[in-house]
């Protein structure tokens, strides 16, 4: 097995990764690092140079809508897929890559799958204690400890049919926890429960997770879930990663007009830049000094140490306004098109009366204050925002 120095800035260094690097993160101790990996299934590529490192004890999220390569490269990382090119390190140790490649067994890696892959005819007893070696004379202990830090004690006779869908999905991360691995995979775990038993097991996971130490990487295409889950986040589009930051970060300074877009609800609107601020339909917006720009060739720069943090006077641009950082008043500006209430907030879609564009509007509260043909004004009540150059502009 080979090692390395991870301070050595060699060519297979998963920390040699300059502060520049649109895409990265680094960090000093990674659990787990993905090196320039590349994956073609036949003629159609499926992932290309893919870099990222995980922290020790973090949890991290591979974001992105389906088809752009996440699962591929979670079973990658897990030994199930072999990359074309490129590196994964567990730690110090070469997982895959320069001709190694450590089998799936020995990786010390476990992975919950989407469909859990419990088997049907073992009890709960024995799904769990599938992965330990047959024999060891602490098996029974081991298996005991993974059921009770799950909460199915007593339930170690029933089988999965005899099980909820949330019970069923502590059998696999028990399953997966018992080999004690250094790092585990979740491929959109949890997929597949209703909405109210989605958020409790997520909340368990989550928690178990932080309690346990373990450095976890999720796969999932819902951006409410990777920020509630995810210390880091790895954005991917298209086979290729186009963003890793912290969740605030991606939320207010995104990398391009498509992440904004896909990491929450959000308006862009047209504007003219003027010093530091954007003059827009609804006002003047003052812009963060970071903001950021996307080039032609679709190369992003990172938004938090862009050399282009300032833009030319009467320049066009298009302004990311979040809608929650909207306030809507009685005025003759727009109309309520459309009121949804969701117990905690309620969302309008309002259009404004000059320029028939349609604008997403967040207000916390008990009950809408609008009703839907309302006419209404708006003002721009947020932080300093980002923008992006107008096609053209």
């Amino acid at each position: 097995m080979t090692s390395h120095d991870p301070t050595a800035m060699t060519s297979h260094d998963p920390t040699a990764m300059t502060s520049h690097d649109p895409t990265v993160m680094t960090s000093h101790d990674p659990m787990l690092s993905v090196v320039g990996v590349s994956k073609s299934f036949g003629s159609v590529p499926v992932l290309e140079d893919i870099t990222f490192s995980v922290p020790r004890a973090a949890t991290l999220v591979l974001l992105g809508p389906s088809g752009c390569g996440k699962t591929t490269l979670l079973r990658l990382i897990a030994g199930l897929e072999r990359p074309d090119k490129g590196e994964i390190w567990r730690g110090e140790e070469l997982l895959t890559g320069g001709g190694t490649y450590i089998d799936v067994r020995h990786r010390r890696i476990g992975m919950v799958f989407q469909d859990l892959a419990l088997f049907p005819h073992m009890s709960v007893f024995k799904n769990v204690a599938y992965g330990l070696r047959p024999g060891h004379r602490r098996n029974r202990e081991i298996v005991e400890e993974a059921i009770a830090l799950v909460n199915l004690e007593g339930l170690e006779h029933r089988r999965p049919h005899q099980l909820s869908g949330g019970q069923q999905q502590r059998v696999a991360l028990a399953r997966a926890l018992v080999p004690r691995p250094e790092v585990i995979l979740f491929d959109e775990p949890f997929a597949s429960l209703d909405t109210s038993l989605r958020i409790e097991v997520r909340s368990e996971v989550h928690e178990l997770l932080h309690t346990l130490g373990t450095t976890a990487v999720f796969v999932t295409h819902d951006q409410e879930e990777a920020f509630v889950i995810g210390e880091e986040v790895v954005v991917m589009k298209d086979r290729q990663i186009v963003q890793h930051d912290r969740p605030s970060v991606l939320y207010r300074q995104p990398a391009s007009p498509w992440v904004g877009l896909f990491v929450g609800h959000a308006n862009m609107l047209p504007a003219t830049v003027q010093g530091t601020t954007a003059s827009t339909c609804i006002g003047d917006i003052e812009l963060l000094e970071s903001s950021t720009v996307s080039t032609t060739n679709g190369t992003l720069g990172n938004v938090e140490d862009s050399s282009d943090s300032s833009y030319n006077s009467n320049s066009s641009v298009n302004v990311l306004v979040r809608p929650e950082h909207l306030q809507l008043f009685d005025g003759k500006e727009a109309k309520v098109e459309l009121v949804e209430y969701h117990g905690h907030d309620t969302m309008y879609a309002v259009k404004l009366t000059d320029n028939q564009k349609m604008l997403k509007v967040l207000v916390p509260g008990s009950s809408p204050q609008f009703d839907h043909g309302a006419e209404v004004a708006l003002a721009y009540v947020g932080p300093p925002t980002t923008a992006f150059p107008a096609e053209g502009g």
